[in-house]
């Protein structure tokens, strides 16, 4: 089985995208690759095999290209950050590490498409009403 890219939007501070490789790379066994995604090409041929970690500036709702890549046959999992006006970086990169376990979790139990939404200061994932 080939590892699961996790493609981060590049509204992601570096920094944070940086430190999950780092983290990856100390897999003995490759289960997971981090991708900072930086242009809107996903050069993955098979939508089930990318999770996409995106940000979420809407302050109601799921922006279009969310939903889309969901639609699309993506598992999608989206900081909904709309209602931050000025986000700090370090409080962002905390609430990414305090669900990333949970993200994994739900990557490894969910093989289908899903669409997953955790807030900015947030401590869990939620599964989108669509």
């Amino acid at each position: 089985m080939s590892a699961l890219e996790i493609y981060i939007d590049i509204n992601f501070p570096k920094k944070l995208v940086d430190a999950l490789i780092s983290i990856h790379n100390l897999q003995r066994k490759k289960q997971y690759q981090i991708i900072h995604w930086i242009d809107q090409e996903i050069p993955s041929a098979e939508s089930g095999k990318a999770l996409l970690l995106m940000v979420n500036e809407q302050k109601r709702g799921l922006e279009i290209p969310i939903l889309k890549h969901y639609e699309e046959g993506y598992k999608v999992i989206a900081c909904k950050a709309g209602n931050v006006t000025k986000p700090d970086l370090f409080e962002f990169a905390m609430t990414v590490l305090r669900v990333w376990p949970r993200i994994i979790e739900v990557s490894e139990k969910e093989h289908d498409p899903f669409l997953y939404t955790f807030t900015y200061s947030g401590k869990k994932l939620s599964k989108a009403k669509n």
